[in-house]
């Protein structure tokens, strides 16, 4: 019909939505709004700073707990020698009490990224001690070079730095037997 397009025009007329106000584009919109306000909360948080406290007890747990040793060998040559080809401190020094103690064998451990050095001795048989060595720098509060005594979990444990390394040796001998290798 000649007045179809009259009707159809006087009829309804569409109405086409502006953009912003579709359901749709406001929830992405609060989504991302959300998104960057979790990333710069985020982004801008304090770093939880490593404690040596934390170091200390993590690699104590581990031995009580379950461990492994890479190298079993009462070589110190083959242990240093192990640890200069993986990744570890192939330069720690024991302290002079501890050079006579019999090694049993050495492995790799981590902490937070960082490696660490697990070296064993066997003072007496069925008698483990483990000492571990890692950068210094990663722990803000290292003790000093004067051994810190402290007991954790079951073993008793002596904390120092030497040089730009930090060391932790545990064992289940017992304090007094810990302290006599530091006279």
């Amino acid at each position: 019909p000649t007045n179809r397009k009259e009707q159809l025009l006087a009829s309804r007329k569409i109405v086409h939505p502006v953009w912003w106000r579709s359901t749709g584009i406001r929830a992405a919109a609060v989504a991302a709004i959300l998104v960057v306000l979790l990333s710069v909360i985020v982004w801008h948080s304090p770093t939880h700073t490593a404690t040596f406290e934390q170091f200390r007890d993590r690699m104590v747990r581990t031995v009580v707990r379950e461990y492994r040793m890479d190298i079993t060998t009462n070589s110190e040559v083959q242990i240093r020698k192990f640890f200069a080809e993986q990744p570890g401190q192939p330069d720690y020094r024991l302290p002079l009490g501890m050079t006579k103690l019999p090694l049993f064998g050495a492995g790799r451990l981590s902490w937070q990224g960082n490696k660490v050095s697990m070296i064993c001795f066997q003072p007496r048989p069925k008698v483990l001690m483990y000492l571990f060595v890692m950068d210094q720098s990663v722990l803000p509060d290292a003790p000093g070079l004067k051994p810190e005594f402290d007991n954790v979990v079951r073993l008793a444990t002596a904390s120092w730095s030497d040089g730009n390394q930090v060391y932790v040796l545990a064992s289940d001998t017992g304090m007094p037997e810990l302290k006599s290798l530091f006279k």
